[in-house]
């Protein structure tokens, strides 16, 4: 967000002439593209339509009429323009994340400016320079350039000192070194460069607005400083100035900012207020920057104040696996000692074995020496002598052994115990353990919980609904507690047209990572509708698809999160139903009470949807949808929409997909009936089609189903 102040603040005396244009858009485009005369003033037209486009964040449209520019201003071999519709084309190159791109258009407006000899062209072809290589993190390059810039400045203004052109320019470059030192890390020379540009700033009363961009960098540097005090005054001055112009792009950012100070300084009263302030702001403008900013402050907030449940509603709730893997662990662990324990008892019982058949046959081989000794008889009393001596050594040295083996069974004894005791404090730990595993998990299924609340509150009112489609029933069963799958619904009045917009959407993942998924596609439907005004079903998915896209940064990250989705628009003054869709069709059955019914079984439409998902990855330049229009039989048309949860449920006797084969049917079969008997009837069927398998729920689950 930084860098994009710093860019806006850089083309801030050309976005004064974009604002006063867009108004007037179309018929500058008109009158452009009509016009014969190829001169510097079309040039000029091109770079206006181009950076109004760019205002409306319509990136392709803004590079169409920028390359126009180049190619008109190259056949007029006029420099100086050529540098200056270069220098804008890498900007919109630059925003869009290509930076190789925009790095070597950027070189070709600086050669061009030099080749011309036009200061104000070179000065502007090196400011953008400069910001491409901050954006590649190559700040001392980008400082050199702007101490180049400087010194152009410099020059003019010793020539026309009082020209205020050059001190608004001078105080910007001092505005960007100041920045590229904070980056650097030399926080004094960055003071010092950004209060040389608030004291020129304050001497030209046409740069008050301006003011706001040099308080907010002064207190980025003092922030950075550690110097929360400082930095509090400064955000305070301008929050102060951008109420004061009424700054509606920057004023959710300068909140968010002096929250973060007060956050620094501990006033949590004030960084709620501010943080809640600017995030309510941004929201409202859709700044999916300053949002993140806020919610992982507000997060930061909630923690400090110890407020667990809504901190974990503004930080991501992912909790790894760690406790299966910590319990696999430790089964190991006990199993590998119980194994050892009963290694090492075999092994001593072995051994006791082993020393009572010393004994036995040692036993043995004495009663064998005294039998033969009294056999012998007298005679033999010097060898029987000679025996008992012998005897006698052998038993010492068994008697030896024997005390030596005792010694050794009693202290494997010992080690075996002391083996016991260990196995019984590693068991007292798995206990303890596992009752904070059961703690952690109650903590994680009572938010997970509460965060159901929360998903179930966007969803819209039935009375609402009721009161514009009468008969619907909508069959919504999530696989876990919250939800992947969700349904919208909003009623507009329209160029004297009433009509109702109904969506099936099905977001990337179940559960939790879905259920986030779906409060983004919630809030942007609604921007589209609402603040937009847009009920093409066709042009309501373009916009989501390039909402979602910008949300999650897919064009220069690896995140390839999206949504299918189907929808229908009830005009209800015409008397027509418009569908378009995202990979989800529609069920469409309209029966023809004019013509004989020779074939008692309706016909239903399956209208599929194109095969584009919403978001994710796209290899196309621009996503198109097909809008399909249908006349409404009244009281004779009925609409079927669903995500891929109920077809795809496994079951049966042969354990396989419902399919949507049979979700037809059903459809058709049941179509007449009221439509919570419908629901009833879809309901049922699916829990006899699972419990034939004995399966559990696979996905998140949706039908809508509507009478017109």
């Amino acid at each position: 967000m930084k860098y994009i102040l710093l860019f806006l603040l850089f083309f801030s005396n050309f976005f004064s002439v974009i604002l006063a244009q867009n108004k007037k858009l179309d018929s500058l485009v008109k009158i452009t593209e009509n016009n014969p005369k190829q001169d510097t003033n079309l040039v000029k037209n091109y770079m206006i339509i181009s950076q109004t486009f760019f205002s409306q964040n319509n990136m392709p449209k803004a590079v169409f009429y920028n390359e126009k520019a180049i190619k008109l201003a190259n056949e007029l071999k006029n420099l100086s323009y050529m540098s200056i519709a270069y220098t804008q084309l890498a900007y919109n190159y630059f925003i869009l994340g290509d930076f190789p791109q925009a790095l070597q258009i950027a070189q070709k407006s600086v050669s061009y400016a030099e080749e011309s000899q036009k200061d104000d062209a070179l000065v502007n072809a090196l400011q953008i320079l400069g910001k491409i290589y901050e954006g590649q993190n190559k700040v001392s390059e980008s400082k050199k350039l702007y101490e180049k810039v400087l010194k152009i400045h410099e020059k003019n203004i010793a020539k026309n000192p009082n020209n205020l052109y050059f001190q608004s320019n001078i105080a910007l470059t001092y505005n960007n070194l100041g920045n590229a030192d904070a980056i650097l890390g030399n926080f004094d020379e960055a003071l010092e460069y950004q209060k040389k540009s608030l004291k020129i700033r304050e001497s030209i009363p046409q740069q008050a607005p301006v003011l706001t961009f040099s308080y907010n960098d002064i207190a980025y540097v003092y922030g950075l400083k550690k110097d929360f005090k400082n930095a509090t005054l400064y955000y305070e001055k301008a929050k102060d100035n951008v109420e004061k112009y009424k700054d509606s792009l920057y004023i959710g950012l300068i909140y968010i900012n002096l929250a973060d100070a007060y956050f620094n300084t501990k006033n949590f009263t004030k960084s709620f207020f501010y943080a809640e302030k600017g995030l309510k702001i941004s929201q409202k403008s859709n700044a999916k920057q300053s949002i993140l900013q806020a919610s992982n402050l507000l997060a930061d907030l909630y923690k400090e104040t110890k407020n667990y449940e809504k901190s974990l509603f503004y930080k991501d709730l992912f909790i790894a696996y760690t406790d299966s893997i910590y319990n696999e662990k430790r089964l190991a662990e006990i199993t590998k000692i119980e194994q050892n324990y009963a290694l090492d008892k075999e092994k001593k019982k072995t051994e006791i074995l082993e020393k009572e058949k010393i004994i036995r046959e040692t036993k043995i081989q004495e009663q064998f020496y005294i039998i033969l000794f009294s056999l012998v008889g007298v005679g033999l009393l010097f060898a029987l002598a000679t025996f008992l001596w012998r005897n006698n050594k052998l038993k010492q040295k068994n008697n030896e052994i024997l005390l030596e083996k005792n010694e050794e069974i009693n202290q494997q004894n010992e080690e075996i115990q002391q083996i016991a005791d260990n196995l019984q404090m590693a068991n007292e730990q798995i206990v303890a353990s596992n009752r904070v595993i059961s703690e952690n998990n109650k903590n994680m299924l009572d938010n997970i919980t509460y965060s159901q609340r929360i998903q179930e509150a966007i969803l819209p009112e039935k009375d609402k609904i009721l009161a514009h489609l009468p008969e619907h029933f909508i069959y919504f069963q999530p696989k876990d507690i919250v939800s992947g799958d969700f349904y919208f619904f909003e009623h507009v009045n329209q160029d004297a047209d009433q009509k109702s917009i109904f969506c099936a959407i099905d977001c990337t993942g179940h559960g939790v990572s879905g259920a986030f998924m779906t409060i983004l596609a919630n809030d942007l439907l609604h921007n589209i509708i609402i603040n937009q005004h847009i009920t093409s079903p066709d042009l309501i998915l373009n916009e989501l698809h390039k909402a979602i896209r910008k949300a999650l940064k897919q064009n220069t990250t690896q995140n390839r999160d999206g949504m299918d989705m189907a929808i229908v628009v009830i005009n209800h003054q015409n008397n027509t139903l418009e569908y378009a869709g995202a990979k989800n069709p529609l069920y469409l059955i309209q029966n023809n009470k004019t013509e004989p019914q020779t074939n008692p079984q309706p016909e239903i439409q399956i209208i599929k949807g194109d095969r584009f998902c919403i978001g994710g990855e796209q290899r196309e330049i621009e996503r198109i949808f097909t809008k399909h229009i249908f006349e409404i039989q009244p009281n004779n048309t009925w609409f079927y929409l669903c995500s891929d949860g109920f077809q795809d449920q496994f079951g049966g006797e042969n354990r396989e997909k419902f399919r949507s084969t049979r979700l037809k049917d059903l459809i058709v079969e049941h179509h007449q009936k009221p439509m919570p008997e419908q629901q009833k009837i879809l309901k049922q069927t699916l829990e006899n089609w699972k419990n034939q398998a004995n399966e559990i729920q696979t996905d998140d689950i949706l039908v809508i189903g509507g009478k017109i």
